[in-house]
């Protein structure tokens, strides 16, 4: 037979792992998202990753609390320097990408 503390133990390890299963899934959208944004600027994505940088909580246009997850990635503009830009994604939406200044 099964003990309620064990019950307890098996949920909260099934709760951690649907989390990291859909963080994953965030992180590979918002992953093509900037791939595809470095791509239409004429940018190359160094390393071909992005590093979580940070989450809050935010309100959506109709006023819902939604988890914001910033993303940090490197670029280079002519392959010789490193520069920063920085993902946002709201849910499931990619709502913004931002680059630091860099050299055509």
């Amino acid at each position: 037979y099964i003990e309620l503390s064990h019950l307890f133990w098996i949920f909260l390890i099934f709760l951690g792992l649907a989390y990291w299963w859909h963080a994953y899934g965030i992180k590979q959208l918002a992953l093509e998202s900037t791939k595809r944004y470095c791509e239409k600027m004429d940018l190359q994505m160094l390393d071909q990753s992005i590093a979580l940088s940070g989450m809050a909580l935010r309100r959506n246009a109709q006023g819902r609390l939604e988890l914001e997850r910033r993303f940090r990635f490197e670029f280079a503009s002519l392959g010789d320097e490193r520069y920063q830009g920085l993902t946002t994604m709201r849910g499931r939406q990619c709502t913004h990408i931002q680059v630091s200044a860099y050299r055509i």
